[in-house]
């Protein structure tokens, strides 16, 4: 049974790695230079694109002192899994006095969780990079259905975070995922992602969580043939 839940987790990261590139470049066209599926030499802090959205929501990337310390690893500047990056968010943006506001709703999550759970042919646009035979014998069975998850959980999410770290990895020029990306913990931010559906930390903080996962809902078990946002 151990040996299966590995296999399936390990099937799970290839395809979603495989998935990523391809969405990152449809959902940011102006990308310059694009991501290439094949090459990490154009990824990371050093990208301003993907440097934008790796970088935490607590520092202004577009002051270009800022961006060179954060580039330079100044201890001022720290990039880690404390803060939410910019990636978790939609391309528009966020609200700096209010940074629950678009929490968790980039298109690429729910992609990702899409892909997971209710099988890679419920994403929109499927990207030319993914195993085809695979996903041809994925979508015949929709794990959503088989374990019974009939509307997301804190659970679900915190097994989706790990995949969803593939998607900072892609962003990154790390060449496979770690446990850690120089001071970013992936472990670290699952628990802070699982932590942050799971427990709120008053009335206000559970009622925006409630909000946020009848979103997921709406765009992931509910409709699940709805175009994603």
């Amino acid at each position: 049974l151990r040996s299966g839940a590995r296999n399936a987790h390990s099937d799970d990261t290839k395809n979603v790695r495989e998935a990523i590139v391809p969405w990152l470049n449809i959902l940011f066209p102006k990308m310059d230079p694009p991501l290439d599926p094949d090459s990490r030499d154009n990824r990371g802090l050093y990208h301003d694109d993907t440097g934008r959205l790796l970088c935490p929501i607590d520092y202004d990337w577009d002051d270009e002192e800022v961006r060179t310390a954060i580039r330079e690893g100044d201890s001022e500047y720290p990039v880690t899994a404390d803060s939410w990056f910019r990636g978790l968010y939609p391309p528009d943006g966020f609200d700096p006095e209010q940074p629950e506001v678009g929490l968790f709703k980039n298109v690429v999550l729910l992609k990702v969780f899409k892909f997971i759970f209710t099988s890679p042919l419920s994403v929109k646009t499927m990207p030319k990079g993914v195993d085809r035979e695979n996903v041809g014998s994925m979508s015949k069975r929709n794990v959503a259905a088989i374990i019974g998850l009939k509307a997301v959980t804190g659970c679900s999410i915190g097994y989706a975070a790990v995949q969803i770290s593939q998607y900072r990895v892609a962003l990154s020029d790390a060449n496979h995922w770690d446990e850690s990306d120089g001071a970013f913990d992936h472990i670290t931010f699952y628990n802070n992602i699982v932590e942050y559906f799971e427990f709120p930390p008053g009335p206000r903080a559970c009622a925006d969580v409630n909000r946020l996962l009848d979103f997921w809902n709406t765009y992931v078990i509910c409709a699940r043939h709805r175009d994603l946002p």
